[in-house]
Order: structure tokens, then C-alpha cells, then sequence
């Protein structure tokens, strides 16, 4: 989600004067900008601080699109003044943080794998944890431009998204579906030539809009999201952390149906309902995440392929391309 200055002294002392900073506890630490093109701008994080990136690509006056992936040292703040305010669209991707809206009224985490629709009508702190890769996709849409979107607002949007008119706190929070998954690669991994590219991101951003509301649309009937027993919650957990740790063994259902204590049938469909994805496709996805960040490591495919448990070259390639819609040895040429 979008990190911008603040033009007034926070309550560490800390004055954020136009510049995009990044506020430990011990110090502030400026980003280094560059600009990419006209209509955008990436910032990359300090090495004091971590490594990682912020790029915010402007669609069209009013409406935003931003991309972040970081490891921090220590837990770090940033600020969302008021002339960044607007709705943020905001999808998790990996790693959790922290927002707190200025007036202490709101706070939540934000998860991987979920998304939001948020709107702080006033300064907003977030706080991304140590240790971890963050990693995110935020549109963030002023108000007046997100509404000229319908012919009639009111039938259409929840009628508490409508207080942002009135400049009323408002979130709403589900999982990532695996439909909102493949136009969020599209976005990230966007191939389109540079003439084509603003049109192409601005129409996958406002695909992503859709996605989301049309879950809280009037005419669809919502299904509470289901209510787990604890030991339940913590055996799923336990086996995502299992996966995780163990990216590059051969796994099979009834094992960690094992290891959870339940059958294979309500293991796949309880993760799939807490995580948006199957056991084996959020396996897949993250082999796919770790090989991208090992490329841009310097790794050979071939020592990705074998750290990562896939039984030949050629798979490993078939199934990278198929995600990414590129193949693992053209990044590397990049």
C-alpha cells in the first residue's frame, strides 16, 4: 500500500519534509527515487534498512497503482499524509503489516493472502514487521473518481462505502480468489510494450475493482465466512508453515492430512477457504515466488529447478512460463 511524506512532526519527533522515509525506531531512512518514465516512480529502500522497493505508476489523475516488496531489519513505519487519501484496493501478497489510522480509532493486520477495500479518512500509520518479504499490490482511486464509475451508486456499492463521501472510516476485508491471483500476475509481470502498457495495467486495475466489489454486491448472495474450531485453524496453520519451510520435497495429501488430523477432503477445502488456493496450487505458487526471487539472486535455472524439488528442467521452465507468462532464462538475461 501506497507510503507517502508527512509534513508535520510525528510522535517520535520525526519530521517527514517531502521526501519518502522510512522511521525505525532508532532513525529515519530515506529511499532512493528515480524516476522510471513520466508517469512513474520507484523508490528502493535503503541497505541500512533492508532491501526492496516501492513504484507507484500513475494511471490517470486520481487514480494510482502501487507495488512494494521489502525485508526489513527491524520493524519500520511509514505515513500516509492526506494528500495521498483516497479508497486503497489492497491485496497481500506475502508477509503481514500493521495499519493505524492517526486518530487511533482503527487499527488491523494485514495478511497475506487477503485483500481489502480501506479508506482512512485521515493520516494513517503503517507498520511492516522485521524479517519477512512484504509484498503487496495497492490501486488507490480518489473518491469523486471511484463513483463516477456508476450510474447509480447507491444500488449498486455497500451502503457504508458511501460514507467516504462524508469522510467516514470504512474496510472491508476477504481472501485473495484465484481469479484476482492470475490479473494480479498479469499486472506484476506485465509484458506489454511501453506504448500499450498504461492501457493494459489501467484495464487489469479496474478488473480488479470489479472482482472486489462484485463480492459485496446486493443481487449476490454472501456466504458468512466459516468459523473454525481453534485446534483446526492452528492444524491448517501448522501445515502451511510445514510447506513453507519444506519447498523442495515431494508432498502428498494423506501425509499432511496426517499432520493436520483431519481427511484430505476437509484439509483442502478448509485451506482453501482460508488461504484462496489448494493445498498443491498454493505449493506451486510458492515454489513460483521463491524460484523469482532466487533469479533475481543470481541462481542458475538449473540450481533453482533442483533446490526447489522439480523433477526435470523442462517442468520447471513449463510451469514458470505458465504462471509468469515468461521463462525463467529470459529474466535471467535481463
Amino acid at each position: 500500500m501506497p507510503r507517502q511524506q508527512m509534513h508535520q512532526t510525528n510522535e517520535e519527533g520525526i519530521i517527514y519534509n517531502g521526501k519518502f522515509l522510512g522511521n525505525t525506531h532508532r532513525n529515519t531512512l530515506e529511499f532512493t527515487e528515480r524516476n522510471v518514465d513520466a508517469n512513474e516512480l520507484k523508490w528502493e529502500c535503503p541497505p541500512e534498512l533492508g532491501v526492496g522497493y516501492f513504484k507507484k505508476i500513475v494511471l490517470r489523475s486520481g487514480f494510482e497503482l502501487w507495488f512494494s516488496s521489502c525485508k526489513y531489519h527491524e520493524k519500520t513505519k511509514f505515513v500516509s499524509c492526506e494528500s495521498s487519501l483516497g479508497l486503497h484496493f489492497n491485496f497481500v501478497l506475502s508477509g503481514e503489516c500493521r495499519c493505524i489510522s492517526e486518530e487511533q480509532s482503527s487499527k488491523f493486520k494485514s495478511t497475506e493472502g487477503h485483500q481489502h477495500i480501506v479508506y482512512f479518512p485521515y493520516d494513517s500509520v503503517h507498520e511492516i514487521y522485521p524479517y519477512q518479504i512484504f509484498s503487496d499490490v495497492c490501486i488507490v482511486v480518489k473518491p469523486e473518481l471511484f463513483y463516477s464509475l456508476f450510474d447509480r451508486t447507491d444500488d449498486f456499492l455497500d451502503c457504508d462505502l458511501n460514507k467516504v463521501t462524508s469522510r467516514e472510516h470504512y474496510r472491508q476485508c476477504s481472501v485473495i480468489t484465484t481469479e484476482m491471483r492470475e490479473i494480479l500476475q498479469r499486472i506484476i509481470y506485465c509484458n506489454v510494450s511501453r506504448s500499450l502498457r498504461k492501457l493494459f495495467l489501467e484495464s487489469q486495475a479496474l478488473y480488479l475493482l470489479y472482482c472486489q466489489l462484485a463480492q459485496w454486491h446486493p443481487e449476490k448472495v454472501i456466504n458468512e465466512r466459516p468459523v473454525y474450531h481453534p485446534r483446526d485453524l492452528e492444524a491448517i496453520q501448522q501445515v502451511k508453515r510445514f510447506l513453507e519451510k519444506n519447498l523442495n520435497s515431494k508432498h502428498n495429501l494423506s501425509t499432511l492430512a496426517n499432520l493436520a488430523g483431519m481427511s484430505h477432503t476437509k484439509l483442502n477445502r478448509c485451506f482453501k477457504e482460508i488461504y484462496g488456493l489448494t493445498v498443491f496450487k498454493f505449493l506451486r505458487e510458492k515454489r513460483l515466488v521463491k524460484a523469482h526471487e532466487l533469479l533475481g539472486m543470481g541462481y542458475t535455472v538449473t540450481e533453482i529447478a533442483y533446490q526447489l524439488g522439480y523433477s526435470s528442467l523442462s517442468h520447471f521452465s513449463q510451469t514458470f512460463y505458465r504462471y509468469y507468462g515468461i521463462y525463467p532464462n529470459q529474466i535471467r538475461r535481463q
